[in-house]
C-alpha cells in the first residue's frame, strides 16, 4: 500500500541543545531545519571551479524544538553559468532513529564559495531506508522573501510516498 503524504519544514538559524522527541514516520508531519554548517570546500581566492564542494549540515526539530535528526548535503560545482552564478549538482541524505530519506538536485547559486548564503528549489527523494523504504516524491525549498539568500526561516514541503 503506497501512502502519500505533505509535510513542512521550516529552516532556522539559531540552534541549542534540545530534547529528543519521538522519532518521525513516514506520515504527515512539520518538521523545522537549523543550519549548522556551510563548509566550502576549494580555493577560496581564485572563487568556485568546476570540481569544488559545498558541504551543509543542518538539525531537524519539531515545532518545541525537540531534536529528531539531521540532513547531510553535498553539492559539485559543475560550471559556471553566463551570468557568473554556479551550477551545481547535489546528493544528500535526511537522517531519522527510524531510517534515512536520500534526495538529488542540481541548481544555480550565486557565488559558491560564500559560506553564508544558500538557494532553493526542488529536490528529488530518490530513495530510504527503514520506515522511509522505496521512498519517492519531492522536497521544495524556498528562502524568506525578504531574504533571499538567507540561511533562516526557509520552508520547505516535502510531498513523500512510502511502500508499507
Amino acid at each position: 500500500m503506497v501512502r502519500a503524504y505533505l509535510l513542512g519544514l521550516t529552516v532556522l538559524a539559531a540552534t541549542g541543545a534540545q530534547a529528543v522527541a519521538q522519532s518521525p514516520a513516514c506520515e504527515d508531519m512539520e518538521l523545522f531545519l537549523s543550519a549548522q554548517s556551510i563548509e566550502f570546500l576549494g580555493d577560496e581566492i581564485e572563487g568556485a571551479q568546476a570540481g569544488d564542494r559545498r558541504i551543509l549540515v543542518n538539525r531537524l526539530h519539531d515545532e518545541e524544538g525537540n531534536d529528531l535528526g539531521e540532513s547531510h548535503i553535498v553539492t559539485t560545482v559543475v560550471a559556471e553559468t553566463s551570468d557568473g552564478s554556479h551550477l551545481l549538482t547535489a546528493t544528500g541524505t535526511v537522517i531519522f532513529p527510524t531510517g534515512r530519506i536520500y534526495v538529488a538536485s542540481s541548481g544555480d547559486i550565486p557565488d559558491a564559495a560564500d559560506e553564508t548564503i544558500a538557494v532553493g528549489g526542488h529536490w528529488a527523494i530518490v530513495g530510504g531506508t527503514e520506515e522511509f523504504a522505496h521512498a519517492t516524491g519531492w522536497i521544495t525549498s524556498a528562502p524568506p522573501e525578504h531574504e533571499p539568500s538567507s540561511l533562516g526561516d526557509w520552508t520547505v514541503t516535502v510531498d513523500i510516498e512510502c511502500d508499507d
